[in-house]
């Protein structure tokens, strides 16, 4: 079974050279689950180099939803 560090690069990997844009959205979208920082950097470019309206947008919702998970743990933290 792949462990945490290796299913996100692998993740990155496809959201940097998969040929279809639906594959490259499908990986920003497991990203945004998986989290972290690597996750969060390989988003971050996707959102601002990626030809495609759809990875971009899907980049920005991961995107969100990391931060969002940081937000919600610094608030519980509190």
């Amino acid at each position: 079974m792949a462990t945490h560090k290796e299913l996100v690069a692998e993740l990155i990997n496809v959201l940097n050279s998969d040929g279809s844009s639906e594959v490259r959205a499908g990986a920003a979208k497991g990203l945004g689950a998986a989290g972290g920082a690597d996750a969060l950097r390989a988003l971050r470019a996707a959102l601002k180099h990626d030809s495609k309206i759809l990875v971009r947008a899907t980049s920005a919702e991961a995107v969100g939803l990391i931060l969002g998970r940081g937000n919600l743990q610094d608030m519980m933290d509190q």
